[in-house]
């Protein structure tokens, strides 16, 4: 871990925080009018180099062709996210027994009312709390997890920018900028189904949390800083089964600049497909070639 980790939070950094937001830093920005901003999140443009059909029908077509469903993961980790960085009770997001009906399902009028007026709010019944109860334990019974959340330090960070090379209007949202004796670290927060170095690593790559980092570090410290310039970039992941492990990774600076590439690279391509409106990926129109994957030619030698 960054040596500069190692330190405790000040008090007078994050009153200095506070007054750059004029700078473009902007706190308290609800989510819902985050999300309405019309620039480009890095959670939109990762779609775009593995499917620029889905790219175009989530976030170019007016209407959109496709729209994405709650799913529960995600109410975890909206739940997670408030309970851990607003201090939120998980009280708040359990669905009081009353409201629902004499065989426990979500239905009836009074669970209508207790719904509508919630609004977006995510809510759970009792008896599925439990997982997030051991999440939000063993998160903060993780020392370096702890001392990180509870830092001084704003969440919900939100920043506007353009990309230098393609022009594009960006936009980030980051979970908490941890604001230490010697540095300010963002942090983000992850359930994941494995928390673990080989596991998280593997996560990393294939969600595209090193673009995340490199997209937030390049808007918060300038896409023209240098690698070993930016600020730590720290991941808080827990497990969402069992045993609820809870891991704290720093990215690595290599990591990061792949990460850099990576966005530059899906930016060009998304500014030459807002030119050309072109959203084929690059099999359209050709008869490819396919191979079995190379495993199965050594256990066919096994045979």
């Amino acid at each position: 871990m960054n040596q500069q980790l190692a330190h405790g939070g000040d008090e007078a950094a994050v009153r200095g925080l506070v007054e750059e937001a004029a700078d473009g830093l902007m706190l308290g920005i609800p989510a819902a009018e985050y999300r309405a901003w019309p620039d480009w999140s890095q959670s939109a443009v990762k779609l775009l180099p593995g499917g620029p059909e889905l790219f175009h029908g989530y976030h170019v077509a007016k209407p959109p062709l496709y729209v994405r469903p709650k799913t529960a993961a995600m109410d975890t980790g909206t739940i997670l996210h408030a309970c851990c960085l607003e201090g939120v009770s998980l009280e708040h997001f359990i669905i009081p027994a009353e409201v629902l009906s004499a065989s426990g399902s979500r239905a009836g009028t009074a669970w209508k009312a207790w719904e509508a007026a919630r609004g977006d709010t995510p809510a759970i019944k009792a008896n599925e709390a439990f997982p997030l109860r051991k999440m939000l334990g063993s998160v903060f019974a993780e020392p370096q997890a702890a001392k990180l959340l509870r830092a001084p330090g704003p969440i919900e960070v939100c920043k506007q920018w353009r990309h230098a090379k393609t022009g594009l209007p960006m936009k980030l949202r980051a979970d908490k900028i941890a604001e230490l004796k010697d540095t300010r670290v963002a942090i983000d927060l992850k359930s994941t189904r494995d928390p673990t170095e080989r596991g998280f690593a593997r996560a990393c790559f294939d969600l595209g949390y090193h673009r995340q980092a490199a997209w937030y570090l390049d808007g918060l410290c300038g896409a023209d800083t240098p690698i070993d310039r930016l600020w730590p970039f720290v991941f808080i992941a827990v497990r969402n089964e069992p045993p609820y492990e809870c891991f704290v990774w720093e990215l690595s600076a290599r990591s990061i600049d792949l990460g850099r590439q990576e966005n530059d690279a899906a930016l060009a391509d998304l500014a030459t497909r807002l030119e050309t409106d072109n959203w084929h990926g690059p099999q359209f129109g050709k008869v490819n070639m396919i191979d079995l994957p190379k495993w199965a030619f050594t256990r066919g030698e096994n045979l």
